[in-house]
């Protein structure tokens, strides 16, 4: 039987829809939410902060996409995931985000400075910076991983900032302790090495749960790290945190493209989920005019 929930903007209807979840969760009952590719994680995420840990184990979050692939999986068959034409369409942050990013210089320092990867041939005002907001063990992020790598060696003269954004955090430990991992590996070893455990823990192939903190120590030892000093990063990763809530992210992955100054809203690129190599070439050819 088909029921409809119908409201306004801000009338309740999230809210309802989350405490029948829950109830049919306490009742042992199973539930699955169908939502758009772009929501998967931030549902994830809400799902967890509202029902812990116990109750959120009876609900699974799908898109289109990954439901194809979990059903073809289980029954047979396969599905690769491909782009829409509407999907692959970049657009351009306006009105709130804008300002955020743009206006307020403390931000924008904030959204670059914290935690980024210069190549060895970049200047360090390069004139295009890339920022990626991601979550290790998050397939769409494991996907976008290796694009990311060849548009890096292909653009040695703009800057990349990684935003470790461990969404999956409520669900996945790992998720958690591999962000932190990258921050304070980052902070000890600088960029270079950041980057090797970066695309080596993506390199694993374990996301959506598979991550373990066996493959996270293996990382952190090629790269040289030395947990007995590792800093304090919870800090870093709530401003991260509270930026990606605050430019209106909604899940990972989140690249954003833009001139690292003087940028303005024809300028700057969004992509909210995967992008391929094609469009990201031509968001940097934007953005660096």
């Amino acid at each position: 039987m088909l029921k409809l929930l119908l409201g306004g903007s801000g009338s309740g209807k999230t809210t309802l829809l989350y405490q029948r979840i829950r109830a049919r969760a306490e009742a042992g009952e199973k539930s699955i939410l169908l939502v758009p590719e772009q929501f998967t994680s931030s549902t994830e995420g809400r799902i967890h902060r509202e029902m812990g840990d116990a109750l959120s184990g009876l609900v699974e979050s799908f898109s289109f996409t990954s439901l194809a692939e979990h059903i073809l999986s289980a029954e047979g068959g396969s599905a690769v995931q491909t782009l829409s034409d509407a999907a692959s369409k970049s657009f351009a942050v306006t009105g709130y985000i804008l300002s955020v990013i743009l206006i307020d210089s403390a931000t924008k320092e904030q959204v670059i400075g914290d935690i980024s990867f210069e190549n060895a041939t970049a200047s360090a005002n390069g004139k295009v910076t890339v920022i990626e907001f991601f979550d290790y063990q998050c397939v769409y992020c494991s996907r976008l991983a290796p694009v990311m790598e060849q548009v890096i060696k292909a653009h040695p003269q703009t800057r990349f900032a990684f935003k470790e954004w461990p969404i999956f955090g409520g669900r996945w430990e790992s998720s958690l302790e591999a962000a932190k991992t990258g921050l304070q590996i980052y902070q000890q070893k600088g960029a270079d090495a950041y980057l090797a455990y970066h695309n080596g823990i993506y390199a694993t192939g374990h996301n959506e749960g598979k991550l373990t903190t066996a493959d996270i120590q293996q990382q952190a030892k090629k790269a040289g790290f030395d947990a007995k000093k590792a800093a304090d990063v919870e800090p870093v990763l709530q401003s991260i945190n509270d930026l990606a809530q605050e430019i209106g992210l909604s899940g990972t992955p989140g690249v954003i493209v833009m001139p690292t100054t003087g940028a303005t809203e024809a300028s700057i690129t969004v992509f909210p989920g995967l992008a391929d190599i094609a469009s990201l070439e031509a968001a940097i050819k934007k953005a660096g005019g």
